[in-house]
């Protein structure tokens, strides 16, 4: 999925691709060798942190990652201070709702689960929407609130929304006839905004 939100945000965009393990950061750098990709940075986080800046990125995606963190709660805080005002949190996670879904109850989690988990209120994370178009996951949105007493961004220039509000809405690329099996197939229909910043978990 690296790779994949590469190509989306563009030559002018960067992706953040964070994970624990160096193992896994050594695979996915001979790929970006390979491929001669130029906006991926590695880095490299612990159980608590993902190690990025504050207020440096656009789009946080956990994919079946989630509920596998040992410190859910540590781990969303550092997220929700490396995360730009009006930015994103997505979730993919199996649905523990659907008995059909044949995957182990350790690795599923219900929505209203994920809710009430990214919804305390020192998090700063605000619930927008559920995308339910994966026949197994759902697809929870959180949008990155101001900080407790922080002022709303000035207005853009001669549109009178603040900057935080006009940040790039993802437009629905997907046919809704169009059944999807993984994640994967799913992001590559997204179409995302130019020097859109995004970080894959």
């Amino acid at each position: 999925l690296s790779l994949m939100l590469a190509d989306k945000v563009g030559a002018d965009g960067k992706v953040f691709a964070v994970d624990v393990q160096q193992e896994m950061l050594d695979i996915i750098s001979v790929k970006l060798r390979q491929r001669n990709i130029k906006n991926v940075e590695l880095v490299r986080g612990t159980d608590k942190s993902p190690k990025l800046k504050k207020n440096s990125i656009d789009l946080a995606l956990f994919v079946d990652v989630y509920h596998e963190f040992a410190f859910p709660y540590e781990m969303m805080r550092e997220i929700s201070q490396a995360m730009k005002v009006g930015g994103r949190v997505v979730l993919v996670e199996f649905r523990m709702e659907d008995e059909t879904v044949p995957i182990k109850l350790v690795h599923k989690m219900t929505e209203a689960q994920a809710k009430k988990e990214l919804s305390v209120p020192e998090l700063r994370l605000k619930w927008t929407k559920t995308i339910g178009t994966l026949p197994w996951q759902h697809v929870l949105v959180f949008e990155r609130l101001p900080d407790a007493g922080e002022e709303a961004e000035p207005a853009a220039e001669g549109t009178g929304t603040p900057a935080a509000a006009a940040f790039p809405e993802t437009p629905n690329t997907q046919d809704p006839k169009d059944i999807l099996s993984t994640p994967a197939e799913a992001l590559a229909k997204i179409t995302l905004p130019p020097g859109f910043q995004a970080t894959l978990f």
